[in-house]
């Protein structure tokens, strides 16, 4: 019999403690698409009233009787356990990523297509956005430049930014897929740091032309890496942003990333929106649940969804079925906004954390961990 040293013994926690954060946060994502999914675009209300029951969404209703004839109809169309475009996208840049070993954006685009092609009369609940930029990118011809002009259609490598004007091109589009991105972020650092905020800001380009939709998507993205790599953040340079104890250290360095990024972008973003003074007011609302919802806002504009998914995130860091329920009672766009609570929530309890019940009750998080045991294995044991 071979003993291992404590050395080595150390070394197997350490991979058996990230590999179940790795599973937690995609299974985490999976779960909570699934379980928002039937009350998108409800309010907090209708949501109650459509359950009867006070307390709103409880968990998974495999029973609709008792529910209003809109739930029952909704329940019928995603029934508990079937997964949206949070997931399926999600699927598709973690893989992309496992066969290329790292970020390859024509591989990205390429299997983006081939979801797009998948989604038959838009099963997944694909975002105008989205569906969009899919169809300009497939369509593209090589050599036959006028056909691209007059169709819309994009190189899948170009660099111009897909159009964009004030209210268009800046949904969470791309925050809810970042997540398998910042666990690559995480299980390479510190090798691809100095990567972490092309490849999401590459990712972006491909469907959303407005830059505040990539750092809405880097926002969601620094919260898990910072589940998985905690690090010291004492001040960040040029910042304008007072780190006061109003702010613990991972909401000042958000706020401070944000603003200086949208400062370098500020060319390119068609209005004066800012997600940086988004973020501060849902982080100084953050103890009320009520008052944070009705100011951050729930709707799928990257500036309401993301700002609302990470204060709820730090409400309940380590209370995975307090914060995914929260999330998807506060109506709006239930299914990302769980899905982004699950996701960052998740990376930080772990498969461990979540309802077993929960987990069995979505299919997709066999896959969500196949995923997840790969990522770990081709970018952290190999």
């Amino acid at each position: 019999m071979v003993r291992q040293t404590k050395e080595e013994e150390l070394d197997q926690n350490r991979i058996t403690r990230v590999r179940d954060q790795v599973r937690g946060c995609l299974i985490g994502l999976a779960i909570g698409d699934s379980l928002g999914a039937p009350y998108e675009i409800l309010s907090p209300n209708d949501i109650a009233y459509g359950v009867n029951d006070p307390d709103g969404v409880t968990g998974f209703i495999k029973d609709s009787r008792g529910c209003s004839d809109e739930i029952k109809k909704r329940l019928s169309e995603r029934p508990p356990g079937m997964v949206t475009d949070d997931t399926q996208l999600s699927d598709v840049v973690a893989s992309s990523l496992i066969r290329c070993r790292g970020f390859n954006r024509e591989d990205q685009v390429r299997g983006f297509i081939e979801a797009w092609r998948r989604n038959t009369n838009n099963m997944y609940g694909w975002g105008g956005t989205t569906l969009a930029a899919a169809q300009a990118l497939a369509g593209f011809r090589p050599n036959n430049q006028l056909f691209n002009e007059q169709h819309g259609c994009r190189h899948p490598l170009s660099n111009a930014l897909p159009p964009a004007k004030s209210g268009q091109g800046c949904g969470n589009g791309v925050a809810m897929k970042v997540a398998p991105l910042a666990l690559f972020h995480a299980l390479t650092y510190p090798q691809t740091a100095d990567l972490f905020f092309a490849t999401i800001c590459s990712l972006g380009l491909m469907t959303h032309g407005d830059p505040r939709a990539w750092i809405a998507a880097i926002d969601v993205a620094l919260v898990i890496v910072e589940a998985l790599v905690p690090t010291e953040v004492d001040e960040c340079d040029s910042c304008e942003v007072d780190p006061s104890t109003s702010f613990n250290r991972l909401t000042h360095c958000l706020i401070c990333n944000t603003d200086c990024l949208e400062q370098e972008n500020v060319a390119l973003i068609p209005d004066d929106d800012r997600l940086s003074e988004r973020l501060e007011t849902a982080f100084r609302v953050q103890p009320d649940e009520k008052q944070l919802r009705e100011t951050a806002g729930t709707s799928c504009y990257s500036l309401e969804s993301v700002p609302f998914a990470i204060a709820t995130y730090l409400r309940h860091p380590t209370d995975y079925r307090t914060a995914v329920l929260e999330a998807v009672n506060a109506g709006g766009d239930t299914d990302t906004n769980a899905a982004l609570v699950g996701a960052m929530v998740g990376a930080n309890v772990g498969e461990a954390g979540i309802p077993r019940a929960w987990i069995n009750t979505v299919s997709a998080c066999i896959r969500m961990r196949q995923l997840a045991d790969d990522l770990v294995r081709v970018f952290y044991t190999d």
